[in-house]
């Protein structure tokens, strides 16, 4: 993508009042002419002051990553993936499912996770767009978790379904199109072996 050679456009911002909104200004390449863009991405239907504002760096960060290069009017940002790090994005789905007074709960999470992050590490994924995760990359870490870190399938079934509600909680939040866990079954759990009682 060619870098423009316009430098007319300003900032994202974020503002705040009885409405968040983040707030920027591009060059429209037909007209010429300089265009305030005003974007709420929803910012308004997360209840949570921190978890908003959260959101909104995120927001601000992509688009300014993205103003040198013409965005929005540019095809090539159309239907471009999120420029959020995926590292960073994980701990954004954590801190959303770790709102619980159960203690369990938090546990779980923080330990998936964890798990996942490693994984990246692994991988050498850390660097990756969170929009870049697709179903191949979900598949590689369920693969991981089988056959690296040797799960059966009622662990499995609990990674699967905690790494369902990390990208469910980014799909509301607009930092992925699509959950990459989405389609995947849980595994069959074998029944519990029961023995009769002998008389005696």
């Amino acid at each position: 993508m060619a870098k423009t050679q316009n430098k007319s456009f300003l900032p994202a911002r974020l503002v705040k009042g009885h409405l968040w909104y983040v707030v920027f200004y591009q060059v429209d390449s037909y007209s010429s002419q300089r265009i305030r863009l005003r974007e709420t991405h929803d910012l308004n239907c997360i209840p949570d002051p921190d978890d908003r504002l959260h959101k909104a760096r995120f927001i601000i960060a992509q688009i300014n990553a993205k103003l040198p290069f013409g965005y929005p009017f540019e095809e090539a940002f159309r239907e471009e993936p999120a420029y959020a790090n995926i590292v960073d994005a994980i701990a954004v789905a954590e801190n959303i499912k770790c709102q619980s007074d159960r203690a369990k709960t938090v546990e779980a999470y923080q330990s998936m996770a964890a798990i996942f992050n490693e994984f990246l590490v692994k991988q050498e994924w850390t660097d990756m767009a969170i929009g870049s995760f697709q179903r191949k990359h979900a598949l590689a870490f369920l693969d991981y978790a089988v056959f690296t870190r040797k799960m059966g399938n009622r662990t499995y079934n609990n990674y699967l379904e905690r790494m369902k509600a990390f990208f469910k909680g980014l799909k509301e939040r607009e930092y992925v199109a699509h959950n990459p866990f989405e389609k995947f079954r849980r595994k069959k759990l074998s029944g519990k072996q029961r023995r009769a009682f002998s008389k005696r």
